[in-house]
């Protein structure tokens, strides 16, 4: 008899276990948001609320003051000049009873967001999408060090790792080779590659490509640039054509004045 209580309390017990571990937020139960820099977004809570229930936004544990702040019908803005790092993030408002509106996205709105509403809640990872700067041309003169940097623009660099690695014409490099040097910059944000020294046949595509795995979800983004690789001796062609002008011009005056002299001679 003992036996059998024992076992029923155990059961119990397992059984209350199990259903505040479904309770709670395990990490397959948030909601992946990726949104593009710049641009508005929203997070729609949908849990079902009891009559006169208010759901209440959190970021990264702490909530969000939202009190009479409606969203806006605005535009985004595609300055390119902006790189989505803004200091004021204070861009949440509201939309009906259960949505959350991000206006013009930053980096900065990267989190884990929380609605909580009679007792529970739903959770959304909401990360920006990768964006990498780098100019479509490069230039560099043979013989000198090419440097080249692919700076990735996303949120929470301490907690995200995008694996970066580098592509010239087919040949894909992860890791430093030869000629070729791969250096991280700015606690893995921006990624570095080097070239000593610059050939001629060096010019080629240069592609740096970024991966960020998010759970089973996953970030992909590329950027190419043209190097374009400048002859060590280009400054003296100028210089060397002017010299051969200046000699040829010299020799035709003195053939002439010699021939000159001649006619003047048998006169």
């Amino acid at each position: 008899m003992h036996c059998c209580c024992g076992v029923l309390v155990l059961l119990v017990f397992i059984s209350s276990v199990a259903f505040s571990s479904a309770d709670s937020v395990s990490a397959s139960d948030y909601k992946f948001v990726p949104f593009i820099l710049k641009h508005s977004f929203s997070l729609n809570c949908t849990l079902s609320r009891l009559s006169g229930s208010t759901v209440t936004w959190f970021k990264d544990g702490e909530e969000i003051e939202l009190s009479g702040k409606d969203a806006a019908d605005g535009d985004d803005d595609d300055d390119d000049d902006d790189d989505g790092r803004d200091d004021d993030v204070d861009n949440y408002s509201v939309k009906g009873p259960n949505v959350l509106v991000i206006s013009r996205g930053t980096v900065k709105n990267v989190g884990n967001y929380t609605c909580k509403v009679d007792g529970r809640q739903q959770t959304f990872v909401v990360l920006n999408k990768l964006v990498i700067k780098m100019d479509k041309h490069s230039y560099q003169t043979e013989g000198e060090t090419l440097t080249l940097k692919c700076k990735l623009l996303y949120g929470k660099p301490d907690v995200y790792r995008p694996t970066v690695y580098w592509q010239i014409g087919n040949q894909t490099y992860y890791e430093s080779e030869g000629r070729v040097e791969l250096e991280s910059d700015e606690g893995n944000v921006s990624t570095v590659l080097k070239l000593h020294p610059v050939e001629m046949s060096d010019r080629n595509n240069y592609t740096c490509f970024a991966h960020l795995k998010v759970g089973v979800h996953h970030l992909d983004v590329n950027s190419t640039t043209y190097l374009h690789v400048k002859d060590k001796y280009a400054a003296l062609w100028p210089f060397l054509g002017i010299c051969v002008e200046v000699l040829v011009l010299l020799i035709i005056i003195f053939i002439y004045e010699k021939r000159r002299d001649k006619d003047e001679t048998v006169d």
